[in-house]
């Protein structure tokens, strides 16, 4: 007989491994670096990440001063 069992856990770690992160990074000033793309953009930001061209991480703003 086999017993199944299974492991659940987040590889990114705890919700409260995740605060302790975003406060490190808040005291020492470090912020991401992103590609911003406008909403009218979406379809060069898409294009860039499926062709692994996007540096970092690709990001959709629905603001209007979005930064390319």
């Amino acid at each position: 007989m086999s017993k199944n069992a299974s492991v659940i856990g987040f590889s990114t770690g705890t919700a409260v491994d995740s605060e302790r992160a975003l406060a490190f990074a808040a005291l020492h000033n470090i912020i991401p670096l992103v590609e911003e793309y406008p909403l009218q953009s979406i379809q060069e930001g898409y294009k860039r990440m499926m062709s692994n061209q996007a540096r970092f991480r690709a990001v959709l703003s629905f603001s209007q001063n979005a930064n390319l």
